[in-house]
Parts: C-alpha cells; sequence; structure tokens
C-alpha cells in the first residue's frame, strides 16, 4: 500500500473542477452535508477519521492551482495536520442549523485543504456538519465523502491503527463517463446538447441588464421539511399517475416559483435540474469524490395548467421525451471542453460568464430570479452509520447561489424529504422564500 510520504505532489484536474471553478463567479462554491446524528460522537476518533479522510482522497489534501494553460490541484505540505474539526457548541433550538450555514465560512478551495467538519453540539446530541469546496466535489461528491467518513470512523472504533486504501488512481474526469459511449452515442450526445442550447435561449429575450458578482453579504437560508407520513402519500400519488416522486415535487416547484416569484403570463415556464452523471457507469459510482454533474434545461412551455395533475403530466411528457437522450451530457458541454482544452483559462472563464449571463437573462424573463433546482436523491441509512450512531435526518445545501438565481436542494432520507435553499435576499427576500416553500409544500398530496 502506497503511503502519504509517496503521494504525488500534483493531480490533474476534470473538466468538472474547471467548470465549477468559474461557478465561483454564480455560487459561494460551499456544499454542506447535515446530519442529526442520535447520539454524540467520539471527537478525537472523528479527528482521525477526518485525517485519514484527506489520506484516503487526497485532492480533498490539495489546493487548486488555476494556471494560465493547464490546470493543477497542489498537495498541501501536511494536510493532515489541519485544523479538520471544530466544535460549536448549542442549545438545541431548531433554528441553530440555519444560523450556522449563514455564517460566512468559506473553504477557500486555493489554498485548501478542501473540507472542514463542525459538530454543533447540544447536551443531548450532535449535528455533524461536513463543508466540502464545490470545486472538489458536487452533490454526488458530498454523498460519497459522507460515505467515506462514516466508514472511516465505524473501523477506527474497531481498530484505532487503521488505515484506508489511498484513491491515488480514481478519475476525476468526465471521460470515465463518456468512455462507455461508442462513437455513434457521442453524435447523439452532440444533438442532445443542439436540443438543450434551444431549450435555453429560443425564444431569445433581448434587453436585458447585464449582471455582476456579488459576494454573499445578506446570507440567507431557509429550509422545509416534508415528513415521513406526507413522503408516503406523495409517492402513492406518483405511483398511481405512472409518474416519478421527482416529477411530483417538480411540478410542484414550477407551480410554487411561477405563481408567487414569476407571476408575469408572459413567463416561459423554465427550470435548470442537475443531473448525477454517476446514473451513466455500470455502477453508478465515480472513481474518485469530484463533480459528474449535468443540467436539464426545462421549457414546458407558458401555462402551468389547473391543477397539480395537470403540471405533472407537463412535466412527465418532458422527461419521458429525454429520458432515453442522454439527459444530462448536452446544454454546453462540447461548448466548454472546447473552450478550456484549446484556449488560455483566464480567456475561456470570461466567455463562460458572458455565455452564463445569456442564459441568466433567458431564465429571468420577465422575472427577476433564475429558478435551479437539484435533486441529490435518497441516501442509504446503512452507509452512514457511525460506529452504531446514526443520522435521525440527513439534507444536503448546494451552494448559495448569487442574484439572480435561487438554487433548491432536495434531499431524501429514510422518507424524509428537505428542501434547502441558500440565497442572497437582494434576490429574494427571506420571507418571501417562505412563502414559497409553504406554497409548495401546499400543492403537494397531504
Amino acid at each position: 500500500m502506497i503511503s502519504s510520504e509517496q503521494l504525488p505532489q500534483r493531480f490533474k484536474t476534470g473538466l468538472e473542477d474547471q467548470i465549477f471553478f468559474w461557478m465561483d463567479s454564480q455560487f459561494d462554491s460551499q456544499n454542506h452535508a447535515v446530519m442529526t446524528l442520535n447520539g454524540r460522537l467520539d471527537k478525537a476518533i472523528l479527528n482521525r477519521a477526518a485525517r485519514l479522510t484527506l489520506m484516503a482522497e487526497p485532492v480533498l489534501g490539495c489546493r487548486y492551482v488555476p494556471a494560465t494553460w493547464r490546470q493543477y490541484w497542489e498537495r498541501l505540505e501536511n494536510p493532515e495536520s489541519c485544523a479538520l474539526v471544530s466544535v460549536i457548541e448549542t442549545d438545541g433550538e431548531p433554528d441553530d442549523i440555519s444560523r450556522f450555514l449563514e455564517i460566512n465560512q468559506p473553504i477557500n478551495h486555493l489554498i485548501g485543504p478542501q473540507v472542514h467538519f463542525y459538530l454543533l453540539r447540544s447536551p443531548e446530541n450532535d449535528i455533524l456538519c461536513i463543508k466540502i469546496s464545490h470545486v472538489a466535489g458536487d452533490g454526488g461528491g458530498v454523498r460519497d465523502l459522507c460515505y467515506l467518513v462514516s466508514d472511516i470512523y465505524t473501523k477506527l472504533i474497531v481498530d484505532p491503527d487503521y488505515i484506508p486504501e489511498i484513491n491515488i488512481g480514481g478519475s476525476r474526469s468526465l471521460t470515465q463517463v463518456t468512455k462507455v459511449f461508442g462513437f455513434m452515442d457521442m453524435l447523439k450526445i452532440l444533438r442532445r446538447s443542439l436540443r438543450d442550447m434551444k431549450g435555453i435561449f429560443l425564444p431569445f429575450i433581448f434587453k436585458r441588464p447585464s449582471f455582476e458578482k456579488h459576494t454573499p453579504d445578506d446570507r440567507a437560508y431557509e429550509i422545509a421539511v416534508i415528513e415521513k407520513q406526507t413522503y408516503i402519500k406523495i409517492r402513492d400519488y406518483a405511483s398511481s399517475l405512472g409518474v416519478t416522486v421527482n416529477d411530483v415535487i417538480t411540478a410542484a416547484f414550477f407551480r410554487a416559483f411561477y405563481t408567487l416569484v414569476n407571476a408575469d403570463p408572459k413567463a416561459f415556464l423554465r427550470l435548470v435540474i442537475t443531473v448525477n452523471l454517476r446514473r451513466f457507469l455500470p455502477d453508478q459510482k465515480a472513481e474518485s469524490i469530484c463533480g459528474l454533474s449535468g443540467f436539464i434545461y426545462m421549457n414546458i412551455g407558458q401555462h402551468l395548467g389547473e391543477t397539480l395533475r395537470d403540471t405533472v403530466h407537463l412535466v412527465h411528457n418532458y422527461m419521458k421525451a429525454i429520458k432515453n437522450d442522454y439527459p444530462g451530457l448536452g446544454g454546453s458541454f462540447p461548448m466548454t471542453w472546447l473552450f478550456f482544452k484549446t484556449l488560455p483559462f483566464k480567456l475561456s472563464l470570461f466567455l463562460h460568464t458572458v455565455i452564463a449571463n445569456q442564459m441568466k437573462k433567458q431564465y429571468i424573463h420577465p422575472g427577476k430570479v433564475a429558478p435551479l433546482l437539484t435533486n441529490t436523491g435518497a441516501l442509504e441509512k446503512k452507509h452512514l452509520n457511525f460506529g452504531g450512531i446514526s443520522p435521525t435526518s440527513v439534507f444536503f445545501s448546494a451552494p448559495l447561489s448569487y442574484p439572480p438565481v435561487f438554487a433548491t436542494t432536495v434531499t431524501t432520507y429514510e422518507d424524509q424529504m428537505t428542501f434547502c435553499v441558500g440565497f442572497c435576499e437582494k434576490t429574494l427576500p427571506r420571507h418571501e422564500a417562505r412563502k414559497l416553500f409553504r406554497f409548495l409544500i401546499d400543492e403537494l398530496p397531504a
């Protein structure tokens, strides 16, 4: 087994790493996992598990270097010696999590390391919050990180000298997905890209303002929970219609957003939905903790329909049409690959910003907010067992978005569904975000 002293000092970046680095101008680049536990962890064991995690996935112990032509990850001199775990004493109030998320404690991916662990410690139990730089990992990467830390922590209880295997050769590149496709598949993916670009830019909206980079000085988070009983009713409702739970949730989001936030009848019902590209891999598992996300650019017309059922059918028919047409692999991927592979990095970043601003103009027309919805899928309890201490609830938060984007994350754990959105109040006042979630939940079958 290779030792930490024998690790390479540099690791290649993948295309998604470079995309997420560019997105630092669009979001705050911080992913969160929040696990409310049914007990208290041993801080010393958690500290060791955190250090071993940086050994097992070496890029997490690196800093990102945006060189002019070839970006790379550079290993820190001694990342395991960094302060990786912080304990925050709380009184167990329900708002403690929101207050924690709103504290601006960013991971600097240019300095590293790429992860940090927080224990919100109340008299009776712990809330474990794991923060990972979005440049190092997406929602699927957060899930893999949670599973890895839980596994290492559990094994350390049995064997304090346990050392995990070091993942030195795991790919971070999108090629781990594209290599499973043949030549004809790649042509069809290109066709998917052209269809997505049509959905993004047509009808084209002129005379919209440009967007400036913002800092989250007015950061806010809203969290809403659908308990198990209601979730089961939603699942049964979806089954009765022959659709997925995700179709129902997406339809309810459409109805809430385009009734309360962008209610103009001229508005096109557009929504960006993230796709976990690990779905295309044989075992649906990436070779490393990394980013492997694509996007679906939905445009279901200008009419929601009278009822939730009407909107569900609109969403379902749209998703059914692209189900076998490489969803998430289209959009701007070919153009992005061309830019990052052939142009100086700063020029590529500039061109991406120009394109992104044009996309926002289409999505906010004629309103003021661009909606994004990311569903992390269902988490498995068997992989989140910290030596017998399990979460009673889990949710993820995608990066807090800068105006005019409003990005909502949906997480399912043990038939409990949690909505979380991080936003700037310049985008939407807090009370309006709370009202949006109430409307969304009221739209769902109960």
